[in-house]
Formats: structure tokens, sequence, C-alpha cells
């Protein structure tokens, strides 16, 4: 998901760059807030807090009603592909939860 956010951040700037009416940075900026919720998400997951599990787990869930709100339309083909990525995590959140207390647990 960072990864597919960084290439949508750098295809914006590449065409904010070469577009001559300059629109405005604030579709950048979500995706650079994206990226850095992402990125904190990242590093907590990896020291295996539920918390932020947790909170990953509601950002996903947005993520895919949002997508779905902006219908089938090509424009909105990158928020349909991230909200598939979203509920890939989704499923995985869910088995680390289910598989988390017979790690937890001396063998």
């Amino acid at each position: 998901m960072i990864g597919l956010h960084v290439l949508v951040g750098l295809m914006m700037l590449v065409l904010f760059g070469m577009s001559p009416d300059r629109v405005g940075f604030s579709p950048f900026i979500s995706v650079l807030a994206n990226v850095s919720f992402l990125y904190v998400f990242y590093i907590g997951i990896r020291r295996e807090y539920a918390w932020v599990a947790i909170a990953f787990l509601l950002f996903c869930i947005f993520d895919i009603f949002s997508a779905l709100t902006g219908g089938l339309e090509l424009t909105n083909l990158v928020n349909l592909a991230d909200a598939v990525l979203s509920f890939v995590a989704i499923c995985g959140i869910v088995i680390w939860f289910r598989d988390r207390p017979t790690t937890e647990s001396p063998a």
C-alpha cells in the first residue's frame, strides 16, 4: 500500500509540474498524509502493537468505503486497487489477531 501511494504521489507531482494552470497541492498533500500514516502503521505493526493494528484496521475500512463511493470509473481505478489491498490487509490483521493468543502462550 505504501508503494502504491508513493507511486500515485510521484505521478501527481509530475502531472502538477506539467500542468499549466497549477491546480493546487491538496491532492498531493493528502497522498503524503496517507503515506506517513501507513509508515507509522507499518512501524507499529512490526513491533506487534495491538492498538496500531486496530487503528490500521479502521483506516483500511475507511479506505474501502471511500473507494466504493467513487464508483466504477477510470479516475477511481487507483482507489479501487488500493481498496483491494486494504481488504487483503484486513484479512491479514484478522488472521494475526486469531493466531496471536497461540503464539503468546508458552509451548
